[in-house]
């Protein structure tokens, strides 16, 4: 069902894009970014070596212009990233909920508004880095629920590398590790910490590409990569620092109008109803079971079902920090099994139930 819907997407997004260089949807950079991926040159800045590389590829294919074919790689990455949202969200319903037609139509309804969202398919019709972008975060979330735990960091790592050398703004996703920190703490060791360098390679690798190909004077070739400070401008966005500044809370709170404007447009109003009572219900269920996991069993008193969900995170927050505080021998033991949440394995010793019961135990926590 997932290929299927990735395939759907994929046809409406290659009849509906556009059949050259376009400035449309926002597509200014589309001609820079052709003229890099044909001539293997280096774009604006942060270079996307990983991107150019990857769409210098399309730009060989006979029977169009070179512009159009990097606007199907941008297609096929929109689709891809569709479906496997939809396999991710699928699977974790069916596992939480029970197979359906509710669930199904659940799973399938988050994919579509996704797939015909208008920022989705704006990029996947034009030569641009973001559907890609989309593409590298949606198999990091798949990684991260259903990698084998015993390659589950190494995958991660190397999908965030790879995505590091694509576009910075994966970086948001960092605060997001942090309640692995002290699983890590007692997982790592030498040889695992060797492995996580090693997948590290592929994306630092990819950033060999923007000195190498500035050295031979490419068209376009932004910052002279081949100096060390080139190299660095390019690669740190240095040129558009300037908008950090919009990030103060004060610009924050007037672009809220905007940013509401745009969820409103590209998911519906029902849509965008459906998604906060879906991250309320998330909350509400304690889902983070990563967390719970390395919360000892007598924790129990303090998350009580009863407090609103907004309490039980701060509580869970306060705990972690505590937990992280305490000596290293001192904490329950971790593994990266025992934090798997088994949304197709029914063996594992996390238990998915009901969103309105949390236990506690000495061997472990059941949601």
């Amino acid at each position: 069902t997932s290929a299927a819907i990735a395939l759907f997407a994929l046809v409406v997004y290659v009849a509906t894009a556009a059949p050259t260089i376009s400035l449309g949807h926002n597509g200014a950079d589309s001609g820079d970014l052709v003229t890099a991926a044909v001539n293997l040159g280096v774009p604006h800045p942060t270079g996307y070596p990983v991107y150019t590389m990857l769409a210098h590829l399309f730009t060989g294919l006979p029977g169009a212009e070179p512009a159009r074919w990097v606007t199907l790689f941008s297609a096929i990455s929109g689709a891809l990233a569709v479906g496997i949202v939809h396999l991710a969200a699928c699977r974790y319903l069916v596992a939480r909920e029970g197979e359906g037609p509710g669930t199904l139509a659940a799973a399938f309804a988050g994919a579509g508004l996704l797939a015909s969202g208008e920022l989705l398919w704006s990029q996947a019709t034009v030569a641009e880095v973001y559907s890609f972008g989309l593409l590298l975060v949606a198999a990091l979330l798949a990684a991260a629920l259903y990698a084998l735990p015993h390659v589950r960091p190494y995958v991660l790592v190397l999908l965030f590398s790879l995505s590091l050398a694509h576009h910075l703004t994966i970086v948001l996703m960092v605060p997001a590790l942090w309640p692995y920190l002290s699983i890590a703490r007692g997982w790592l060791t030498a040889r695992r910490g060797l492995r996580l360098v090693l997948c590290l390679t592929p994306g630092l690798l990819a950033y060999l590409y923007l000195p190498l190909r500035a050295a031979v004077q490419p068209v376009p070739n932004w910052g002279q990569a081949d100096t060390l400070e080139g190299f660095l401008w390019i690669i740190s966005g240095a040129a558009y620092r300037r908008y950090l500044g919009l990030t103060a809370p004060a610009h924050l709170l007037q672009r809220l109008p905007a940013w509401a404007t745009i969820w409103v447009r590209d998911l519906g109003l029902p849509g965008l109803i459906l998604a906060l009572l879906g991250v309320w219900r998330g909350l509400a269920a304690l889902e983070y079971s990563l967390l719970l996991r390395i919360l000892p069993g007598p924790t129990s008193s303090s998350i009580s079902t009863s407090s609103s969900p907004v309490a039980r995170m701060a509580t869970l927050a306060r705990l972690m920090t505590a937990h992280c505080a305490r000596p290293k021998e001192a904490r329950t033991p971790i593994s990266w099994a025992r934090t798997t949440v088994p949304f197709s394995n029914t063996s594992s010793p996390l238990r998915m139930s009901s969103p309105r019961g949390l236990t506690c135990s000495p061997s472990g926590t059941s949601l």
